[in-house]
């Protein structure tokens, strides 16, 4: 279970309530929490969150290794369409179904730029 609070005091009230009702063992800051990669910045009032893990593993699955490289622009203006008459094997529709729902899950979670 992932707490957050808008003040020690609040959090803490919130813990002993829980723990008065259930067994409990406190882990401390969430630094992973479900995928996510979670970095906390007390001082500046930041908190950032990351799923760059979640995605290099989706496209590891689909392309293989992947190079976090800018890619050369502006690209080819050469049409690349599959070749005349060309049927996608069911296994190919599904996995690129399941990147596609993988990485709208992460682009509804963390990362609008996705979209």
């Amino acid at each position: 279970m992932l707490i957050a609070a808008s003040s020690d005091d609040l959090l803490n009230r919130c813990k002993r309530y829980i723990s008065a009702q259930w067994s409990i063992t406190d882990l401390g800051p969430v630094s992973h929490y479900l995928g996510l990669k979670i970095e906390h910045d007390r001082v500046r009032g930041r908190l950032r969150i990351s799923q760059r893990a979640y995605i290099e593993k989706i496209t590891a699955a689909i392309a293989g290794d992947v190079s976090w490289q800018t890619p050369s622009t502006p690209i080819s203006e050469e049409p690349r369409a599959a070749a005349e008459g060309h049927q996608a094997t069911k296994s190919a529709t599904k996995t690129y179904q399941s990147a596609v729902g993988s990485l709208m899950h992460a682009m509804n979670v963390s990362r609008p730029d996705l979209a």
